[in-house]
């Protein structure tokens, strides 16, 4: 029962976003060009080889993208920090008979159904654009594209937690400071001479199948995590500010 409630709500918000669909086929196809030729040397070299600006441009934008590839590019997110629409979508939400769990769960199948749409106009054209075509067969590519994508489940969780729960502006900063994170985070690890988009590589063409399959089982995880956290922060949400 809530699943199918929530499954009304969801195909509501689809309804809804056929424009934002299409800005963020454009975004995911220009990024996905753009992560391609960045990568296309870096696949290249020895691990040894690497450097901090690789696995910045590498890790820091791969990071920064399928995070946000669950969330389509409609008008609330191109001015939620000065409307603070989504706020006012969940007060009007709330004062309607829908349960807390079905809000948060409609918000997450909107996230999944969105990743899944949008995913092959990021990582086709990085498959052939890059030189990871020479390093992952089709079977291997379609496994790390699975792997990223329950990356970007789980980290888009985060921005759904930050959605549900706070004002626009504190979703602006939160998204900023998130995106600091992933670049300033990349350069560290770079330092160190660990990439996380070379590991996955590594992962998938050593493991096969059972990266994304032990991927899926963490994602439903850390997404029922996040769900209920949602949960909590919604109930206790001060609507007023």
């Amino acid at each position: 029962m809530i699943w199918r409630r929530a499954w009304w709500i969801t195909r509501n918000s689809l309804r809804r976003s056929k424009g934002g669909f299409l800005l963020s086929i454009v975004f995911n196809i220009y990024f996905g060009v753009i992560i391609g030729l960045t990568v296309s040397d870096m696949v290249n070299i020895s691990r040894e080889e690497l450097i901090w600006r690789d696995t910045f441009l590498a890790d820091g934008l791969m990071f920064i993208c399928v995070s946000v590839m669950g969330f389509v590019m409609t008008k609330d997110y191109r001015t939620y920090w000065s409307t603070d629409s989504f706020s006012r979508r969940l007060v009007f939400l709330r004062v309607m008979p829908i349960r807390v769990e079905e809000i948060v769960l409609s918000r997450f199948q909107l996230m999944v159904v969105s990743i899944i749409l949008l995913c092959p106009m990021y990582f086709l054209p990085l498959y052939f654009v890059s030189d990871l075509r020479e390093h992952l067969n089709v079977l291997e590519y379609f496994e790390w594209a699975i792997t990223w994508m329950c990356i970007s489940t789980m980290v888009g969780g985060f921005y759904v937690y930050v959605e549900q729960g706070a004002t626009g502006k504190r979703y602006l900063i939160a998204s900023v400071v998130i995106s600091m994170f992933f670049l300033f985070g990349a350069v560290a690890i770079g330092l160190t001479g660990f990439s996380v988009f070379l590991t996955t590589i590594d992962l998938v063409k050593e493991y096969g199948l059972l990266v994304p399959i032990v991927s899926l089982i963490l994602t439903f995880v850390v997404s029922i995590g996040w769900m209920k956290v949602c949960e909590r922060r919604i109930r206790m949400r001060d609507y007023a500010r």
